[in-house]
Parts: structure tokens; C-alpha cells; sequence
């Protein structure tokens, strides 16, 4: 009997410490559009999702998708009309992306030092970096999956419930016993 309601508190117990977490948003833009050549080639700036709602040590955050907007800036001669940069996150292998600059937002998967850091502290600092041409950075957004644990008092409610659920069938029986006794 014990091992039952065991094995029906116990993972309602795992299941109320546990809620699905909607994703983390963090948004980045300059206060103007931030022309990047060869005068400004390099710009770092850091993400922050404790400000969304992220609680280090507490949630998980399990990967993340980063989306960059540019702007072309239309005056590049004829002999030179491509722009490229290159975008830096934490991480050894896989953490630098060089890309063909265009009006189009550019999208940048995960790396693992990446979560690690986010995790860590609930921060993420990136670097985008001009290679060839000058464009305009107009901003970026990062967005984090994850799952978050909720520390409810319903766990332990559920607790105390099998508790006296378990009292309860105990005394039941104990009362029967005595009641059979009392009548054999």
C-alpha cells in the first residue's frame, strides 16, 4: 500500500515543481542607426534576459536563436558593392559567423559557451565586427529557450496530502482491526 501511494505523490510532487518556460526575449539597438567602415569597424554589447524574467540557477536555458538587422548604407562604388562582417559569441568552435551583409535580418544559432554563459549569469556579450564595405547596424534580438523551475508551495501540498492520505488509511485499518477484535 505504501509503495502505491508512493509511486502516485511522488511524481505529482516532480511534475508541480516543474513549469514550462515561454521563451526569453532580449533586444539590442542603438540609439541611431550605427554606421559600421572602417572608422568604426567593431562594436560589443551584452544581452540581458534576467530583465524578461530569467532567474539564474533556477531556470535552464537549453539553447537560443539571434536575429541581426542591417541596413545598407547605398553609397558604395561600383567596384566594391559587397559588405561583409563577421558576428562573435562566446565559445571556441562554431561561435563566429562571416556573412554577406544585406537588408535582410541574418540569423545566428547557439554555441555551447553561449548557454553556458547565460545560464551562468543571465548574460550573453557578442561582437559584430566589420570585414569589407560599411553598413549600417540597426539592432538584434535573442531569444531563449529553456525551461523554468518554479519552486510552488503546491509540492508541498501534494506532500502533505499523501501524508495524511496515508494517515487516514492507517487509521482505517487500525480501527477496523479493533472493531473485528472487539466483535470475534
Amino acid at each position: 500500500m505504501k509503495w502505491m501511494i508512493a509511486s502516485l505523490v511522488l511524481p505529482l510532487m516532480a511534475m508541480a515543481g516543474m513549469a514550462h518556460a515561454g521563451p526569453w526575449h532580449a533586444s539590442y539597438a542603438p540609439e541611431e542607426p550605427l554606421l559600421m567602415d572602417r572608422s568604426n569597424p567593431s562594436h560589443e554589447w551584452t544581452w540581458d534576459i534576467t530583465s524578461d524574467g530569467f532567474t539564474p540557477g533556477l531556470d535552464v536555458v537549453t539553447g537560443y536563436e539571434i536575429t541581426l538587422r542591417f541596413s545598407d548604407d547605398a553609397y558604395d562604388p561600383w567596384y566594391a558593392p559587397l559588405e561583409f562582417a563577421s558576428f562573435d559569441q562566446p565559445g571556441i568552435l562554431g561561435d563566429v559567423f562571416l556573412f554577406l551583409v544585406t537588408d535582410d535580418p541574418f540569423g545566428v544559432g547557439a554555441s555551447i559557451a553561449g548557454v553556458l554563459s547565460l545560464n551562468t549569469n543571465g548574460l550573453l556579450t557578442v561582437t559584430l565586427t566589420r570585414v569589407l564595405g560599411d553598413f549600417y547596424f540597426l539592432g538584434g534580438d535573442l531569444v531563449a529557450q529553456g525551461q523554468v523551475r518554479v519552486p510552488e508551495p503546491s509540492g508541498f501540498v501534494l506532500l502533505g496530502l499523501g501524508t495524511l492520505g496515508a494517515g487516514v488509511a492507517r487509521t482505517a485499518t487500525l480501527a477496523r482491526r479493533r472493531k473485528l477484535a472487539t466483535l470475534g
